[in-house]
């Protein structure tokens, strides 16, 4: 099976209301779920279509892959 790629951006609930993106379906995740850790995600249209039965990805998940699971790079500190 093809291994899916995506772009991943961590945003505040109000990101779409401010760029005016309206959604299909679902709605924004809300400051309490914010503060209590709730884990959302957001997709576009393609990646529904491609990965869920009808398009419909509401109440599927995803698995996103884990920062352990990537090459850590190390910088130095400036001083």
């Amino acid at each position: 099976m093809e291994q899916p790629m995506a772009s991943i951006n961590l945003v505040n609930p109000g990101y779409f209301a401010v760029l005016r993106i309206p959604l299909l379906q679902g709605r924004v995740w809300n400051e309490t779920e914010n503060h209590d850790g709730a884990h959302v995600a957001v997709i576009n249209r393609t990646l529904a279509q491609r990965y869920f039965p009808n398009g419909d990805a509401i109440g599927h998940a995803v698995k996103l892959p884990t920062m352990e699971d990537r090459p850590r790079r190390f910088y130095p500190r400036q001083t």
